[in-house]
């Protein structure tokens, strides 16, 4: 991932055969682009529309703030407004959405787990959201908090020991410490690069 993002051309083929790999994978994966709807607003009505088009098992929204509403600005009054109209098409259609929502200035500056009162914009999207799960990365630990759970599940926390360039996710039972694994562990090549 990091080699991608800061442009190694050598990874390109590995890349490739990647993509190669998920196109032969069941299933289809559709994202929805402003570019896709022109000069028109992006709203739980095109979303409506996008799923209803591609027949789609799950709707996956990449930040609630980027989301639009007839006639109003993006604010508090908007986000609620939005949080509704999300909550109604996943009656209406019967499939489940993932909304990403970011933390407000206030739980950042403290940098504590948040809490629903701690969703950006507006309260109202944690009162209806179903499950609310917050992550939190802190150099090369992430948490995972589950901070809500409609069906009456209890609050619990997870922690991995992550590094997303080499997709390694290693699971911290609770009060243990992270395994921290060494570069020299690792097998190199004759160039040095790590061999997986």
């Amino acid at each position: 991932n990091g080699a991608i993002t800061h442009g190694n051309v050598e990874v390109a083929n590995q890349y490739k055969s990647y993509l190669d790999e998920l196109k032969n994978s069941d299933g289809e994966f559709y994202v929805l682009t402003r570019d896709m709807v022109g000069s028109n607003k992006v709203t739980v009505d095109t979303l409506e529309a996008f799923v209803e088009k591609y027949n789609l098992d799950i709707l996956l929204v990449d930040q609630i703030s980027l989301l639009d509403v007839y006639g109003r600005a993006q604010s508090y009054e908007a986000a609620e407004t939005i949080s509704k109209e999300l909550k109604s098409l996943q009656t209406r259609k019967h499939i489940p959405l993932v909304v990403a929502s970011q933390q407000n200035r206030k739980a950042v500056e403290e940098d504590k787990t948040i809490g629903v009162e701690n969703l950006a914009l507006a309260d109202r999207i944690g009162q209806d959201a179903s499950e609310i799960i917050s992550l939190t990365k802190n150099e090369d630990i992430l948490k995972i908090d589950i901070i809500k759970a409609r069906d009456g599940a209890k609050k619990y926390q997870f922690k991995y020991e992550i590094d997303f360039d080499k997709g390694r996710f290693n699971y911290i039972p609770d009060g243990e410490e992270p395994r921290r694994e060494k570069e020299d562990e690792y097998v190199r090549d004759e160039s040095g690069e790590i061999v997986f």
